[in-house]
């Protein structure tokens, strides 16, 4: 298999040597509008890597609800303790879609994957949580408009200066009173983003998003009335920020915004829910050996009412704070090692590709 398309994986293509439910339908946190995702693993045969073609890590597809990890990528995340590979090696079997001796052979030897480095993998992944549970909201409150930043917007002019008061005082463009299209713009030797601005009826300043830079004669130089700065740092993050927010907002599970969008709540309750997620299961994982895939009792009761909302920000983030710094003691008596056992995961990796390779040959 050369070309490593989704839907050819998720057909059942013998690449593939397990896939999961994950997510809240793994976790047991799942409501009536939860989206249901999944994941998968495929051997890719060695000989692939001493090819030309490249060979992704991952495939997915367009909404990155499911998605299938190369074998390699697997134990690379794995090895560095990422919360959302290491849960694939303990999913409970009821969640579990496709299953094969080679995932059983992994699975036999998944403790060589844990150690002590948990501790920063789910600690990290929980305070970024954290961040986007109120940088989320800020999109929620500040929605970009559909039309793309205009990079006029950024841009400030110094007219000529005159005998009045204040010299050198910039304005917005907009409030300039000048007609882009009736300008022209040159640059300025050795000051990025800055131009001189002639009044010559044209061909206009901007031209695809950019400012028109061209020469002038040198009988048109009085007719340069100003100077005009740019801020492409500025610009440049604003497209950045508009488009993430309308991928976000076109891929968004519309029910999860609803409280957040009425102002009942000031955060992303699900991003909360999971930071706590994250660090119940660090927990289990430094206390006994194993993270915490499947929720029930007092913890998924509190998992849940988080989600509800039932909890102001500022409390969950004393307690959040409380629970890591619980955590921190415990990774010093952990029964875990301080790194995982990385000879034995290479040579697993080995032996699981050449072994479904001999019996695909």
């Amino acid at each position: 298999m050369s070309n490593w398309q989704f839907d050819d994986l998720d057909r059942g293509h013998p690449a593939v040597i397990f896939k999961t439910v994950t997510g809240s339908h793994l976790y047991g946190t799942q409501g009536p509008e939860s989206d249901r995702d999944e994941r998968g693993l495929f051997v890719v045969p060695a000989d692939h890597y001493l090819r030309l073609d490249e060979v992704p890590a991952q495939v997915s597809d367009d909404r990155g609800d499911r998605v299938f990890y190369s074998l390699r990528r697997f134990f690379e995340l794995a090895a560095m303790a990422n919360p959302n590979i290491l849960e694939l090696l303990f999913v409970p079997d009821e969640c579990v879609l496709v299953n094969t001796c080679y995932m059983t052979e992994i699975s036999r030897h998944r403790m060589a994957f844990l150690s002590k480095r948990v501790f920063d993998s789910y600690v990290a992944y929980a305070h970024t949580q954290i961040k986007k549970a109120r940088g989320r909201n800020k999109w929620i409150n500040n929605p970009w408009p559909e039309q793309p930043p205009c990079l006029l917007d950024y841009c400030w002019f110094l007219p000529n200066p005159t005998n009045a008061e204040p010299r050198y005082r910039p304005v917005s463009f907009h409030e300039s009173g000048l007609n882009p299209s009736e300008l022209a713009a040159v640059k300025v030797n050795h000051s990025p983003f800055v131009y001189r601005v002639y009044l010559l009826g044209g061909p206009g300043l901007v031209a695809d998003g950019a400012i028109r830079s061209r020469s002038v004669a040198r009988e048109d130089e009085h007719r340069c009335i100003g100077l005009l700065t740019v801020n492409e740092e500025r610009f440049a993050q604003a497209k950045r920020d508009h488009k993430n927010y309308w991928q976000w907002r076109d891929a968004r599970n519309e029910a999860r915004w609803r409280d957040q969008e009425q102002g009942v709540l000031d955060y992303d309750a699900k991003n909360m829910m999971h930071t706590f997620r994250l660090l119940f299961s660090a927990k289990k994982l430094l206390t006994e050996g194993e993270p915490k895939t499947r929720f029930s009792g007092a913890d998924l009761d509190y998992l849940l009412s988080i989600r509800r909302g039932d909890f102001s920000y500022d409390l969950l983030i004393e307690r959040a704070a409380k629970l890591t710094e619980e955590l921190e003691t415990l990774t010093d008596c952990a029964p875990l090692p301080e790194s995982p056992d990385l000879p034995l995961i290479n040579q697993l990796l080995c032996d699981v590709t050449q072994q479904w390779e001999r019996d695909h040959a």
